[in-house]
């Protein structure tokens, strides 16, 4: 799902996405940056790991990873 999203971002013209995904000691959120890292390499972008904010899924750490983002 991460890769496709990403995929579909980037054909929109975006060259700059980030991530927010939940705790990586869990393998499910692994695969999440994964797949986000994948189709940035295939489209040639940069996957810096400042774009991968990670966080709880809870609706304040979702504005605050989103703010980290945005900043």
């Amino acid at each position: 799902g991460t890769r496709q999203c990403v995929r579909n971002l980037i054909e929109r013209g975006h060259r700059r996405i980030g991530l927010v995904t939940g705790p990586l000691v869990l393998s499910t959120n692994r695969d999440r940056v994964d797949g986000w890292t994948t189709e940035l390499k295939k489209a040639k972008l940069p996957s810096p790991a400042a774009l991968v904010v990670e966080t709880d899924w809870s609706p304040e750490a979702g504005e605050r990873a989103a703010a980290t983002l945005l900043d």
